[in-house]
C-alpha cells in the first residue's frame, strides 16, 4: 500500500485544483466570469488536442463496453462537439 501511495502522488499533477486556484485568483481580482470561463475552456481543448491519444481511447471503450457519461455531455455541447470532431 505505502509504494501503491507514493506512485499515485509521485504521478498526479493536479490540473483541475490548479484550474479552481487560477478561477479564485481572477474573480478576486475582478475578471468577468465569462471571460474567466472562455480562457479555461481554450486551455483545455489545447491540452486535449494535444495529448489526446486515440489508442487510449479505443482500450478504454472497449474494456467498459459503453461510453464513459461525460462522453454523452460532451456530445450535448456544441463547443465541446465540435473538439470532438476535430
Amino acid at each position: 500500500p505505502k509504494d501503491l501511495l507514493e506512485l499515485l502522488s509521485d504521478n498526479y499533477t493536479g490540473f483541475a485544483q490548479m484550474a479552481n486556484l487560477l478561477y479564485d485568483w481572477h474573480m478576486f481580482l475582478g475578471d468577468e466570469e465569462i471571460a474567466i470561463d472562455r480562457e479555461v475552456r481554450l486551455h483545455l481543448k489545447g491540452l486535449i488536442t494535444r495529448d489526446f491519444d486515440p489508442r487510449k481511447a479505443d482500450s478504454v471503450l472497449q474494456q467498459t463496453g459503453s461510453p464513459p457519461r461525460w462522453l454523452e455531455q460532451m456530445v450535448q455541447d456544441p463547443e465541446w462537439r465540435d473538439l470532438l470532431y476535430e
